[in-house]
């Protein structure tokens, strides 16, 4: 019976490892070299790698006094032609520290976090909500429907994010002094599960519509209307109510179908309970 129940708690563990591998995906983590990254600005005073919230990281300083004339402060960019149209979001370790011996840095804190398309001569840049950082490793995790595009503020499609590149910038209007940016586990995010059931009674119905309507432009959360994740309830809220209307809600869909893990245990359990009744006899 305990060599059993060692061996479930044992491949239970192993289940939970490998779905949370399948949340998310870390992209880059710097441990070897700097895997197609690349540092710019004319601010530049020193990059490289550094103490990354988990082993190595890369850093890239930059002097914020000298003028913003010709230049956008501190820009990171990874490789081009990523595909990230199998992610729902991408997050990356960060913080913002002085550089000791140096004046220090006097001003707003903010990391902005890109994805851009095309190249130079045609590129589109969607930006996340700026993003505050300490001087100690954050999480900032972002879902693509937050990023918005600088030419018509809509978000990227999977066209956009089937071919694209990451960028971290800090522009050097942001305050003054030396200081430094150090980065991390640059990461994909599992997509956001899209579910119309607003008000929890495993249907999506007229309900939800109302739900919706009375909340479209204001409501942030799922009972507010909020399908996708995205923050708010908008038109794309209710495409996904017409797509779902009449089906159970997701959360009660994922709950109705037994999982591989969850009958794997089972059997287990059965079986322990087997071998105790034997041992009994």
């Amino acid at each position: 019976m305990r060599r059993t129940l060692l061996y479930s708690m044992a491949l239970l563990g192993l289940l939970l490892a490998t779905r949370s591998a399948y949340a998310q995906t870390v992209l880059f983590d710097f441990e070897v070299d700097e895997q197609g990254w690349g540092s710019y600005g004319a601010i530049t005073t020193d990059k490289g790698f550094i103490d990354g919230s988990d082993g190595f990281g890369r850093y890239h300083s930059g002097d914020f006094s000298v003028a913003d004339t010709g230049n956008f402060g501190i820009v990171d960019v990874s490789p081009a032609a990523l595909n990230l149209s199998t992610y729902g979001g991408i997050s990356v370790d960060a913080r913002f520290v002085d550089v000791p011996g140096f004046e220090p840095f006097v001003g707003v804190k903010e990391l902005d976090i890109v994805v851009a398309t095309g190249d130079e001569s045609n590129e589109e840049e969607f930006f996340a909500p700026k993003q505050t950082m300490t001087d100690a490793y954050q999480t900032f995790a972002i879902p693509f429907s937050q990023f918005t595009s600088t030419i018509d503020q809509q978000t990227p499609t999977l066209a956009d994010l089937a071919n694209i590149r990451i960028k971290l910038v800090v522009f050097n209007t942001n305050g003054t002094g030396l200081a430094r940016l150090d980065y991390d586990q640059v990461t994909g995010l599992a997509p956001a599960i899209e579910d119309a059931d607003f008000n929890n009674d495993n249907i999506v119905d007229g309900a939800d519509f109302l739900i919706w309507q009375r909340n479209f432009g204001v409501g942030a959360t799922l009972p507010q209307g909020d399908a996708n994740d995205s923050g708010g309830v908008d038109a794309t809220d209710l495409a996904i109510w017409k797509a779902k209307f009449g089906t159970v809600g997701s959360i009660a869909a994922v709950a109705a179908v037994p999982e591989p893990a969850a009958g794997i245990l089972a059997s287990l359990g059965i079986a322990a309970l087997v071998r105790r009744r034997r041992a009994s006899r």
